[in-house]
């Protein structure tokens, strides 16, 4: 697996923004004009001017040929960063080695190594090896994972889905952000024309199987289950909501999915799964703009039936 400068993966190495502090401290990369700015061949320290505060940001791009989980790994005597995809793998100072899942294509890669302090002689070593674990192999487990949720086996699904995720869990506040971007885009997509609604889909898929334990978060999830039932796949938005509300979560949430319940079934034009479901609702929040909406879609239903 080798690194590129850009994109389309012609030139092989990396990009380097080198950085030096004043007074013992470092400037933030992202408002700083870096001292230097060069191409390497690898992620290495080499260019540095000095063994102390001091700083460095990697950027380029990876070609992955076979979809699998691969292993990462890197030592590193100072506060080392490592992103693929703009996803936060793990924030360490020594070693580390963590799974990724990767399908083939292109993946950004990014590294920031911070070293404030003297101590022993600067060092960061990366290493992405052949693929661990088959493509094939991760889809299956998730699939059993699944089918277990759906069975109501929280916690033996939780078990391997907690084996096979590849980034730490809970996610650190930095990668949550990302999450919640993901999450208002779903919702965004999943709402407008039936055009955009097929742009949810990618970002779902994406974000399940890097996170796959985001399968057990009601904010996230709640999403997903609106963007199915918007696009048609009414079934699976039913039987995720039916998984989900076995979480603990808040009542807006909870209102939300049963909400969507309630819609699928009337789409189904199954009127009296649909007046079931609306009881739920009703006695859960009676006055809730849920409940109202729910009434009012179960009536005009009702009228275009006669």
């Amino acid at each position: 697996m080798l690194l590129y400068l850009t994109e389309e993966c012609q030139e092989p190495g990396v990009n380097v923004a080198y950085y030096e502090g004043k007074d013992g401290k470092l400037p933030q990369f992202a408002k700083a004009e870096p001292t230097a700015i060069r191409t390497q061949k690898d992620i290495d320290l080499f260019m540095r001017k000095r063994d102390e505060n001091f700083g460095m940001e990697f950027t380029g791009f990876l070609k992955v040929d076979v979809e699998a989980e691969y292993l990462v790994s890197w030592r590193s005597d100072a506060d080392t960063t490592v992103t693929i995809d703009r996803k936060v793998l793990r924030r360490a100072n020594v070693g580390d080695k963590i799974k990724v899942f990767l399908t083939a294509g292109v993946h950004s890669i990014g590294v920031i190594y911070r070293q404030e302090e003297k101590g022993d002689r600067p060092k960061l070593i990366l290493t992405l090896p052949s693929p661990k674990v088959p493509g094939s192999e991760v889809v299956a487990t998730r699939i059993k994972a699944d089918a277990l949720l759906a069975m109501g086996k929280r916690e033996e699904a939780a078990k391997i889905l907690k084996e096979l995720n590849p980034f730490a869990w809970p996610l650190p506040p930095e990668e949550q952000e990302y999450v919640e971007q993901a999450r208002m885009r779903i919702r965004r997509f999943s709402r407008g024309a039936a055009r955009q609604g097929a742009h949810a889909l990618p970002i779902i898929d994406s974000w399940l199987f890097t996170h796959p334990m985001l399968r057990l978060d009601p904010g996230f999830m709640v999403s997903v289950i609106e963007a199915y039932a918007n696009m048609g796949d009414r079934n699976r938005a039913y039987l995720l909501a039916e998984q989900m509300l076995e979480e603990e979560m808040n009542d807006g949430q909870r209102r939300i999915l049963i909400l969507t319940q309630v819609k699928t079934r009337i789409n189904e034009g199954d009127l009296p799964a649909a007046g079931k479901v609306y009881r739920k609702l009703k006695k859960l929040a009676p006055q809730s703009e849920e409940t109202i909406a729910a009434r009012e879609l179960i009536k005009a239903a009702v009228i275009k039936k006669k």
